[in-house]
């Protein structure tokens, strides 16, 4: 089965055709992706007003089987270095052998400032119990 990218139904509505094309850009470029896992592809970060770091991604479960976002630790990091780090709070699940974007948002406190000038590789570090 070949990996589809899929967009969540309020990214779907919402997204500028701008955006999308520049997802499916991305998306259509990747080509040395593992065969199996979950794995993320940096699309952009930015600051928000609330001094938020915002780590715009597209997440890839390259598995068989259905993947669970459930209350996950999140870590941003280079080399062996972390930048930025946080509990998330929700649950979603991702179809097998699919991609699709995402906005994980590090409240201010939860990152250093090098994580905003990095190009780092976000990674899953545990779930909440």
């Amino acid at each position: 089965m070949k990996q589809k990218l899929q967009f969540e139904p309020a990214w779907d509505k919402t997204i500028s055709k701008r955006d999308r094309r520049e997802i499916e850009q991305t998306f259509d470029s990747l080509i040395s992706l593992p065969k199996s896992g979950i794995h993320f592809s940096l699309l952009r970060q930015a600051k928000n007003y609330q001094n938020s770091l915002l780590l715009t991604v597209l997440i890839h479960n390259r598995n068989s089987e259905p993947f669970v976002f459930d209350n996950p630790v999140l870590q941003y990091r280079m080399d062996d270095l972390i930048f930025a780090r946080h509990a998330f709070v929700f649950s979603y699940t991702i179809p097998k052998k699919t991609s699709l974007p995402w906005t994980f948002i590090f409240p201010a406190g939860t990152y250093t400032e090098q994580a905003t000038r990095l190009q780092g590789k976000l990674e899953i570090a545990a779930r909440l119990a």
